[in-house]
């Protein structure tokens, strides 16, 4: 999913050269903020908001949905 939108963004630059980009959050949704979300390392250190891997999925759903 994520690999999707990576390739979507590079061919879009490519296709847009000095075209500038200000914001490219439309391209985010709920299925690749949970592939990403997947794809994490559960022994990272806590993120900034000081919240783990593990009592981010507790809520999960909830949690992507308020991320968008």
């Amino acid at each position: 999913m994520i690999d999707e939108y990576v390739s979507f963004i590079k061919q879009f630059v490519e296709n847009h050269k000095g075209v500038k980009i200000q914001n490219l959050s439309s391209k985010v949704n709920k299925l690749a903020l949970l592939d990403m979300h997947q794809r994490m390392d559960r022994r990272k250190a806590k993120g900034v908001d000081g919240v783990s891997k593990e009592e981010y999925e507790s809520h999960l759903d909830e949690n992507l949905d308020a991320t968008k």
